[in-house]
């Protein structure tokens, strides 16, 4: 009241005040009333009640009206307050409308949960993927639907999200359907705090994500199995591979593989099977699901044996199975055996799409895989009968100790670009050679011959090696493909003077061990060979006396790969020093031991060694 009586006094005073002027204005101007200040202070008794009446009546008009201006704004805020409460109101109550339609017509699972993590509502989406009802589901907590392994991480990301380091958190975890089954959901759950945002519970959406985790998990099985089968030559390997570990995948209770040979079907491998199949063999015009199989080049996938007539008399039914797949292993259009899938409960679910097309990709494989373990085998046989005929057999050296080996990088290519060769000139002088061609296969290994052979010729006919290369290079270029070229160490050793002359041409250079230590050979800049006409190689001429060996090699030494990169020229330097009293005839194993352990067996090229040391005393 105060407040509303001086909000009015601020504007009866100033009327009053204007009155009480101009009715003395009045008085003296219009009724010539005597003068201004006469009638400003006039003492008359009767005129200052009446100015003091006007003034508290102007006051109480003001008071009066003020208090109706500030009556109707607040019946004005009022309204505007309840207009927007309504107002408000009304979207929560549309808000509440399209939340719970979305709720419960949404196709995707919705939980509610509070902070706890126990469940507070579910929509019909999540009820029917999961298999409980609504009223189950209010009676469950979180951690009760999920895997126990993937609960851990579950609970340190809601750990944070109620910490306030995040609105919600998102992860793949496995869930635990009303029958016990594993299945796979993805989860979004955004924190509902209230205003003062304090946590109030979790909104989640949980999508299936059961069938998309199983088809990567075939996907990358099947892509894991392809190396293991396709790198082996071995027929039964192969088989046992692929049968045991797609068993596996595919989750079946046992497994097992049947070869058609001579018109009569026979187990080549069995696993988990509860009988002998060793000596089980029948027709194949028997009425069995391999019989089927001919005709069709299909898979058979019954999910129940007890409905499928036709397999009646079949060998499975005294194996106990319920549910059978079976892949056909096919040469050229032809069925030659199948990879079963045995289920022995009597009637598994049925098989998904995913795993008909694993099923399926999976013969096709091992179709493939036998195959190229045929062609292989015939290769290797090829390779072995041809890298054998290629590998010289050095003959002893009068005056000479020698040591050589040969490793191919890989027993499915066993031909490669490696040789050396040591043979006499005449009774003093003696060639040492070593090279490597590029390439690999037999087109590498008739290359190796004709440059071995070419070599060995122009030898004879020349005294310095640099003649030698020269002449090799303008007789092979015609003839060798265009691709193709050699590296070439060529050395002649001169028993009387322990003289060594050689020419390098682009080979890594030999290096000279001895119980002073290491020392490469310098280089003769010269240029490989085969790949360019007209080119000049060059030699150089050092002593190789007694007590020192010469190690040739080829680059699969120095290119070996090990966890601090390539062995290089330094680290085989280095690992020479710790070889200094190995006999020449037992160098290069030793220099090969070092090689391996470097690269913990996986060579990644061929290697090719050859060490040579006088054991004569030469004329000075």
């Amino acid at each position: 009241m105060a407040s509303l009586f001086f909000k009015a006094a601020r504007v009866g005073i100033p009327f009053g005040l204007a009155f009480w002027v101009f009715e003395s204005f009045f008085h003296v101007y219009v009724l010539g009333d005597g003068t201004l200040e006469q009638q400003l202070f006039r003492p008359q008794l009767h005129e200052l009640w009446m100015r003091l009446l006007v003034l508290i009546s102007l006051t109480a008009f003001a008071v009066y009206a003020a208090s109706l201006f500030q009556a109707q704004s607040r019946i004005e805020e009022v309204s505007d307050e309840a207009t927007e409460l309504r107002k408000a109101q009304e979207a929560l109550a549309v808000s509440e409308e399209r939340f719970r339609k979305v709720f419960e017509q949404s196709p995707v699972g919705i939980v509610i949960a509070d902070t706890e993590l126990k469940i507070l509502d579910s929509n019909p989406a999540l009820q029917q993927t999961f298999g409980f009802t609504a009223e189950e589901y209010r009676g469950l907590t979180v951690p009760e639907l999920s895997h126990p392994d993937d609960m851990t991480h579950n609970q340190t990301l809601v750990d944070e999200t109620l910490g306030g380091g995040a609105p919600g958190y998102e992860l793949e975890k496995r869930l635990l359907s009303k029958t016990g089954a594993e299945m796979w959901g993805h989860v979004r759950a955004s924190l509902v705090r209230d205003s003062k945002g304090n946590p109030q519970y979790f909104v989640g959406t949980i999508e299936d994500v059961t069938q998309r985790r199983r088809a990567a998990q075939l996907s990358e099985a099947l892509n894991a199995l392809n190396p293991s089968i396709m790198a082996s030559l071995d027929t039964d390997s192969i088989l046992m591979t692929a049968a045991s570990q797609a068993s596996r995948v595919l989750g079946s209770d046992s497994c097992a593989v049947t070869l058609l040979e001579n018109d009569e079907w026979h187990y080549a491998f069995s696993e988990d099977v509860p009988i002998d199949t060793k000596e089980i063999r029948f027709s194949s015009s028997s009425m069995t699901h391999q019989r089927i199989m001919l005709g069709t080049s299909g898979l058979f996938a019954q999910q129940s044996i007890a409905d499928e007539d036709r397999i009646s008399d079949d060998p499975i039914n005294a194996f106990g199975v319920g549910s059978l797949l079976s892949t056909p292993i096919t040469k050229g259009d032809k069925v030659v055996g199948t990879i079963d899938f045995y289920y022995h409960s009597m009637k598994r679910e049925a098989f998904s799409d995913m795993e008909l097309d694993f099923a399926r990709k999976l013969g096709i494989s091992v179709s493939l895989a036998l195959a190229n373990a045929d062609i292989l085998a015939g290769e290797r046989h090829i390779a072995t009968n041809l890298q054998e005929a290629l590998e010289p057999k050095l003959a002893p050296i009068a005056d000479l100790e020698l040591g050589h080996i040969y490793r191919s990088a890989t027993e499915m290519a066993r031909v490669g670009g490696d040789f050396y060769d040591a043979f006499d000139l005449d009774a003093n002088r003696v060639a040492l050679v070593i090279g490597d061609v590029s390439g690999k296969g037999v087109e590498a290994a008739r290359f190796t011959g004709l440059l071995r052979h070419t070599i060995r010729a122009y030898s004879y006919e020349h005294t310095s090696p640099a003649e030698v290369m020269t002449s090799c290079n303008l007789a092979i270029l015609p003839i060798v493909p265009g691709s193709m070229f050699a590296t070439v160490f060529m050395g002649i050793f001169d028993k009387k003077t322990c003289k060594l002359t050689y020419c390098c041409a682009g080979h890594p250079p030999p290096i000279i061990v001895n119980q002073r230590g290491v020392q490469p050979l310098p280089l003769t800049r010269s240029p490989i060979v085969g790949a360019f006409k007209d080119m000049e190689f060059h030699e150089k001429e050092i002593e190789l006396g007694m007590g020192s060996s010469l190690l040739m090699y080829t680059d699969g030494v120095t290119e070996s790969k090990g966890s601090e990169g390539l062995l290089g020229q330094e680290g085989l330097e280095t690992g020479l020093r710790n070889l200094l009293q190995t006999r020449t005839a037992d160098l290069p194993a030793a220099v090969y031991e070092l090689v391996e352990n470097y690269s913990t067996g996986d060579l990644g090229d061929d290697v090719a060694i050859l060490a040579v040391s006088p054991q004569c005393d030469c004329a000075s």
